[in-house]
């Protein structure tokens, strides 16, 4: 015996409208199996795109430190990193991002805006602070933003960021961050 989901929320609304059936079949135990068909037809496979030969780049050195309080997105920021040949440290907020920075030498830091305690901006304009008061050489911050509103970027670059980087992140974006700021930091 099947039950037939056509006039509830969700995907019975979808099969719906789309002519269909969603049927929920008997399970043994908890969970649920539901059965949706729908005609599709085989595309062909896309043309190949020709595209330039890039010019490889030179895997990093150097240390991060990435300040996020999402374990998730510090894991996949962490991982990304050491892709690109990165060493890389991670704490869960701004006041360890504070200590961290005062305890070890970090090419760049990958600072998380809204975290628990203190968070990015208020850490990073305290880090400026000690920079400036102990003649301590310039880190590059970039922050880690899923804002995108209007004057966030600004916020960020008022509170002494370098630059933002927006979530959920993208390899290539961060690549070209991290490129820009950690060669310019070594090499200046």
């Amino acid at each position: 015996k099947a039950l037939i989901i056509t006039q509830f929320g969700g995907i019975g609304l979808l099969a719906g409208a789309m002519g269909r059936e969603l049927v929920c079949l008997p399970v043994e135990g908890p969970g649920a199996c539901f059965r949706f068909l729908m005609p599709c037809q085989v595309a062909d496979p896309p043309a190949s795109v020709t595209r330039p030969p890039t010019e490889p780049t030179a895997p990093l050195r150097g240390r991060i430190l990435v300040a996020e309080d999402n374990p998730v997105n510090a894991i996949i920021a962490k991982a990304m990193l050491e892709r690109l040949g990165l060493s890389v440290d991670s704490v869960c907020d701004g006041q360890a991002a504070l200590d961290a920075l005062e305890r070890a030498r970090f090419d760049a830091v990958l600072m998380g805006c809204q975290m628990p305690g203190m968070d990015g901006w208020r850490a990073t304009k305290e880090w400026r602070k000690r920079e400036r008061d102990g003649a301590r050489p310039r880190v590059p911050i970039i922050a880690l933003t899923a804002n995108a509103v209007a004057g966030d970027r600004e916020r960020c670059l008022e509170a002494g960021m370098d630059e933002c980087v927006p979530k959920p992140i993208e390899m290539a974006t961060l690549e070209e961050a991290i490129r820009r700021h950690v060669i310019a930091n070594v090499a200046g």
